[in-house]
């Protein structure tokens, strides 16, 4: 599995836990606010964790690609 595959795995994941959490703490609100919030922040989670690993590479100096 590729990286940028983990990344948006851990992504979807993670905006799924907080819109979870949103739900838990505010139940009444309407459905789009919960589908709203997580996926701005899984958008937020993958762009950031795809420039997390292109700016290590290029911190370590290995831009051979990788699988």
């Amino acid at each position: 599995m590729k990286t940028t595959d983990k990344i948006m795995l851990s992504a979807v994941a993670a905006g799924a836990i907080v819109a979870g959490g949103l739900y838990y703490l505010d139940s009444g609100l309407h459905w789009g606010w919960y589908a709203g919030v997580g996926f701005v922040f899984a958008a937020g989670w993958h762009s950031q964790g795809i420039k997390h690993v292109a700016a290590e590479r290029l911190a370590n100096r290995d831009v051979s690609p990788k699988s």
